[in-house]
Parts: C-alpha cells; structure tokens; sequence
C-alpha cells in the first residue's frame, strides 16, 4: 500500500470515528473511490445511518487547503449533491473554514477541528426554542454568551454577582459582560428582576441551547487533538493517573465513571489548564493520534468551579458531555449524572 493511500485512508477513519463519537453515525455501506457525477472522483462515499435516516456521504481528502482552488471539482460536486460533502485537511486556512460553512460543506481538520452542518441540525430538531448560543455574526457572543451561562448554571449564587465581579471572575471586560447579559435575556434564558436579582429559565430549554452551542462551535476551539497513551496501561490504571501536575481534571465518559461509578469508559476527556501542550503529554506519556481514544481540551472555566477530590468538571459540562455523545450508554449515564446535580 503506498504512502499516500495510506494517509487517505487513515485520514477518514478518523473522521468516521469522530462522526460516529459526536453524532452516533454508523457506516452501513462504503462504496470507496468510485467515480460520481461530473466527472468527480472523490476519496470516499459511504451511506451513514444519521438520527435514525440514511444519507450518503462524499470525502475529500487535502494536506494544507488556503485557499478554494484546489477544492474546485469538490464544491462544483457539492453544490448540487444531495447528501453530505465533508473535506478532511491537515490544515485549512481561516478564511476557507468560514467559506466552506457559507456553502454548508462540512470540514475535520485533523487533531483539531470538526465542522458538520449535521450536528447543529440535530439538536435543532430535537430542541423547540431553544435558541443557540451562537449566530454566524462576529464579535464576543458565542464565547462569552457560553462562558457566562455555563458560570451561572454551576454557580448559581453568581446569579446576583455585579457586572464587576462577574467580569473579575471570568476575566472577560466588563462591557462584553453587559453584552452577554442582554444576549441572554433577549433568548429567553435569563431574567433580570432586580438591579442584582437574575434568575435562570427551565433547565431543559437552557441545557439544550448550552450543548448545542458547545457541542458545533466552541468546543471545536479548544480542543488541543487526540492521543494515544505510550503504554496500554493508561486504560486500565487511569484512575490512577495523576492530573495534579497538568492541572487537569476527568471530563466525559472518565467523569461520569468516577461520579456514579455506572460507566466504563471506552473514551478518555481531559480537561486542563496547562498552557503547554509538550508539558502535558510528557507527564501523561501519551502520542498525537487521530484515532487516539484520550482527547485534551483547554478548560474555559474558573478552577474554583471543578471537583478537586474526585478531580472532576462540573457536572453539568459532564452530564452535557454524555448526552451530545449520541451513544445509548452514556444518555442513561447522563440522567444519573443529571439526578446527582439536581440534589447537590
């Protein structure tokens, strides 16, 4: 097999990998690289089981995209295509991500980002008004509409913080804090009473604006890739595993393991506040791997708000965690989750 078959190939099953841990999506055919319409060839066309409904699926597969040229034949294809068209790229410039988006082509730069047009449809058709957290507008909404309810919903006493302390705490500027707070009100997920007296709407409508949100846009910025561990033994001594010195704390599946003691993960989420990305994966032995069953992301959240004992997140990005998963495991895992939250 030649190098570049190689890539290819290892290329998509990351990405089915990835399609299938974020939306639950299951191959049912691969068809390979067969000749389509317009004299495209592409790497790869697959027919995926998504929500419940078939829908192919065409994969190209790039080095470093910057700029459309090269994807020329690709979009022509895409654009009359009726199913789903996703490039896969080591790299792809900024400026070609929001061209993709414009054009609803889905994109997974390796070990760093996911865009599927898909995901974000699934939860709004799941979720009646329920407004997402983020809009194709620029500016400070997405992250700071985010970080703020996150704030709210595990500190719920931060609820009759000053705009002050709310911006001191979250280290965001104060105008932006006023910003996020009108945003909120005006989706119908909070609401002023008083100078200092805010109060939160139902917890179904604002956990689904929440993961929906997190799930399509925010989290695609902070993760930091996928690795594998030098030795096998990670996984079965990870409790063990000491995330003192990285300053990290279990999220997902490794989270809710150590909260209920009702899940054995099969995926390992690191949340951290290491800055250095050389540091964490000396300490914890572990090797870039688009395939890798551990996922490093950068916590956007006070330290005060996790479970320094347990060396935990916060329960609710957990319990969100598990239900974005789309596995029927950790949706059970996540109500349990869900029960513990409420009675704390």
């Amino acid at each position: 097999m030649d190098e570049k078959k190689t890539i290819v190939e290892t290329s998509i099953e990351a990405l089915l990998e990835e399609i299938k841990r974020r939306l639950g999506a299951q191959v049912l055919s691969r068809f390979g690289a067969i000749p389509l319409g317009g004299n495209y060839l592409p790497d790869g066309y697959f027919l995926l089981e998504l929500s419940k409904e078939e829908r192919p699926l065409v994969v190209e597969v790039k080095g470093h995209v910057s700029n459309l040229y090269p994807l020329k034949k690709f979009l022509s294809f895409a654009k009359d295509f009726k199913g789903l068209c996703c490039l896969i790229a080591e790299a792809i410039d900024v400026k070609v991500k929001e061209q993709l988006r414009d054009r609803g082509v889905a994109y997974f730069e390796m070990n760093n980002e996911l865009f599927f047009p898909v995901l974000y449809k699934k939860f709004e058709s799941k979720t009646k008004g329920a407004a997402p957290l983020f809009s194709s507008s620029k500016g400070f909404q997405t992250e700071s509409n985010l970080k703020l309810l996150f704030y709210f919903i595990v500190k719920t006493e931060a609820l009759n913080f000053t705009q002050r302390q709310l911006s001191e705490a979250l280290d965001i500027p104060l105008a932006t804090v006023n910003g996020a707070l009108k945003n909120l009100e005006k989706m119908g997920l909070l609401k002023t009473l008083g100078k200092r007296k805010r109060e939160l709407c139902d917890f179904r409508k604002m956990t689904e604006s929440w993961r929906a949100s997190y799930a399509n846009v925010e989290k695609n910025k902070l993760i930091s890739g996928r690795f594998s561990p030098l030795n096998d033994d990670f996984f079965s001594d990870w409790k063990n595993v000491n995330l003192n010195k990285i300053h990290a704390f279990w999220g997902g599946e490794a989270g809710a393991s150590l909260v209920t003691n009702y899940l054995r993960p099969g995926f390992f989420t690191i949340y951290t506040y290491e800055n250095s990305l050389g540091e964490i994966l000396k300490n914890l032995r572990l090797k870039k791997d688009p395939l890798g069953k551990i996922e490093i992301i950068n916590a956007f959240w006070p330290q005060e708000l996790n479970d320094k004992v347990k060396r935990i997140v916060p329960l609710f990005l957990i319990y969100c965690e598990l239900i974005n998963s789309g596995i029927d495991r950790n949706r059970e895992t996540a109500e349990l989750v869900k029960k513990i939250m409420m009675e704390n």
